[in-house]
């Protein structure tokens, strides 16, 4: 099972490939509802992101000429009875395309839990996680690698655990802020009903709240792995700046949207290194956590921004 769900957040990145291909023939506005999209299609694309299956099934949307398609990648029969009761009426209905792909992972026989090589040789996380050895003063990466070979079996599941969590909560994090910049776009749109509009600031303040939540997470789990800088002469860290005041709404969104997907790609780095093993950068300056606390900041003033643009 845990092996499966590495390979699911693994596929992901395949998956991006296609959800590419299906942007580059679309307009790039044309992945949330029109003005000239149904009610019907613009009721059911706010229910798939209301209903949180937005974060469990990979989904890219075309609205044009009045209709819609509908490229999914889905992975559990449970998402898929959520998926097919949104969308499998429209089956028939006018100009609507359904393409659904259904993932299934076997377990082979050479399946193992081993989690990511770079983790091995993330000393400080492995003392974190009860590593007696790698908790002494003395241990030095010639004990990494003889360790590495003959772990404990408590510790490496421990380890793939911690990967696997890692993973999915960023996942889960580039996810959300994506959906916030759609839903964003559709509240900005002033050719859409302002019942409509007003729904979808509904939805991007959850997912805004449910993504705060994740980065928080993250951060708590990263602090596993990335050792404590030394004290500074001038004190503690200095917060991050607050932002510029009057930026527009949709502008905040994207900058939201850009910096969490930059970080998102930063964790997944870390976890799999180009050379499998973590930047001595990251080690010596804990720049991540900082961008992460950051991007925590970023969260809860554009909570506030969509809040004030919801009231206008």
């Amino acid at each position: 099972m845990r092996k499966t769900g590495l390979m699911s957040i693994i596929g992901v990145i395949c998956f991006a490939g296609w959800i590419a291909a299906v942007d580059n023939i679309a307009d790039p506005d044309d992945d949330i509802p029109q003005k000239n999209t149904p009610r019907k299609l613009q009721e059911l694309w706010l229910r798939f992101h209301e209903s949180g299956l937005c974060q469990e099934v990979e989904a890219a949307f075309v609205f044009e000429n009045g209709g819609m398609q509908i490229w999914s990648r889905i992975e559990t029969e449970k998402d898929y009875l959520k998926f097919h009761e949104i969308f499998e009426p429209l089956r028939g209905f006018p100009r609507v395309e359904l393409h659904t792909n259904r993932v299934r992972y076997e377990k082979g026989a050479n399946d193992g839990d081993n989690p990511p090589p770079s983790l091995w040789q993330n000393n400080e996380l492995r003392a974190n996680l009860g590593d007696r050895a790698a908790q002494l003063p003395t241990y030095n990466e010639e004990q990494i690698a003889i360790n590495s070979a003959s772990a404990d079996p408590l510790l490496k599941q421990r380890l793939f655990i911690y990967a696997e969590q890692v993973l999915g909560r960023n996942r889960k994090m580039e996810r959300y802020a994506l959906d916030i910049f759609s839903l964003a776009r559709l509240a900005a749109d002033p050719d859409i009903t302002p019942d409509v509009r007003s729904k979808a600031i509904a939805i991007g303040l959850a997912h805004a709240k449910n993504l705060e939540k994740s980065v928080e997470k993250l951060g708590s789990d990263l602090e596993q792995a990335i050792p404590k800088p030394p004290k500074r002469e001038g004190g503690a860290i200095p917060p991050p700046s607050p932002k510029t005041p009057g930026k527009p709404m949709l502008e905040e969104a994207e900058q939201l949207y850009r910096n969490t997907q930059s970080i998102a790609r930063r964790i997944h780095g870390f976890v799999y290194p180009e050379y499998y093993t973590v930047e001595l950068q990251e080690l010596r300056k804990p720049s991540l956590l900082e961008s992460i606390r950051t991007l925590q900041q970023m969260v809860l003033e554009f909570q506030n921004t969509l809040a004030k643009f919801g009231r206008k």
